[in-house]
């Protein structure tokens, strides 16, 4: 979604911040789409066999982004967020 987004948006490379979760993200872009990444920057990131988490492996299947709601989307994004 996010090398989409790059794409609609006239990026052709963008410096990738990643923390926690969102480290193991922008790891995958920089590995399936390194010409897209100047920089890559993780913090406190997950990493190795501990990524893909399993509740993010159906977003790695191609078409995933077209596939799902955006209220699908939005609602599993929600289980990760702390309750407050």
């Amino acid at each position: 979604m996010i090398v989409k987004l790059m794409d609609v948006l006239g990026a052709r490379q963008a410096d990738i911040v990643g923390h926690d979760i969102g480290g193991g993200i922008a790891q995958l872009i920089a590995v399936n789409y390194p010409e897209k990444v100047r920089k890559l920057v993780l913090i406190d990131s997950i990493c190795f066999d501990s990524w893909p988490i399993p509740e993010f492996e159906p977003l790695q299947e191609p078409g995933a982004e077209s596939e799902m709601s955006l209220e699908d989307f939005l609602s599993m994004m929600r289980g990760f967020m702390p309750k407050g």
